[in-house]
């Protein structure tokens, strides 16, 4: 059994995660093995949302500012419409792109290698899940912090301390939905 999610040029040959086999106790000893390399970076906090006001549901939108309005959303269920785009968005396409019009469709198609996006929509997944605790968030994060994974090298340092906070929380939050279930 091994974790075949979080390698590979991840932004240009996208993971389709279809059909995955489920490997019970294993696959989760393989997923926190191919974690454990994310953690070799001191765990950082993210920095504070930039105040932005979060924007009505639909119009178009810059993504960086759309994260950082759903950071700073003072009541989740406010946030609650985008959050659903970002996490259909990202399950479709395992993109995130800077930014979408009112359809929610790319403004430019290969606008999608900015990685503090990506490291600022896996913080927006956590703090969701945290919240909310339902699961296409922790599905969506999942998925997330494996492309970060692959681009490890790619990020510069204040990224990997937030990706390795991150792969924290992310743990904490399968152990714990593991133990609910329990699995292993």
């Amino acid at each position: 059994m091994s974790y075949p999610y979080a390698s590979g040029a991840l932004l240009d040959q996208r993971n389709t995660y279809f059909y995955s086999v489920y490997g019970g106790r294993a696959f989760l000893s393989d997923w926190q093995a191919v974690r454990a390399l994310v953690l070799v970076a001191p765990a950082a906090h993210p920095p504070a949302p930039r105040p932005v006001t979060l924007p009505s549901h639909p119009m178009a939108v810059d993504t960086g500012d759309l994260l950082e309005a759903v950071m700073a959303a003072p009541a989740v269920e406010a946030a609650r419409p985008w959050l659903d785009e970002l996490v259909k968005k990202f399950e479709v396409t395992k993109r995130i792109h800077q930014a979408y019009d009112q359809h929610f469709r790319a403004v430019d198609p290969t606008s999608f290698r900015d990685l503090a996006l990506y490291v600022r929509l896996a913080e927006v997944f956590e703090a969701a899940y945290a919240m909310l605790g339902q699961l296409p968030l922790l599905n969506a994060l999942l998925k997330v912090i494996d492309t970060l994974s692959a681009v490890l090298a790619d990020l510069n340092m204040e990224q990997r301390a937030r990706v390795a906070l991150l792969a924290l929380r992310e743990r904490e939050h399968v152990n714990a939905l593991s133990a609910r279930l329990g699995v292993g």
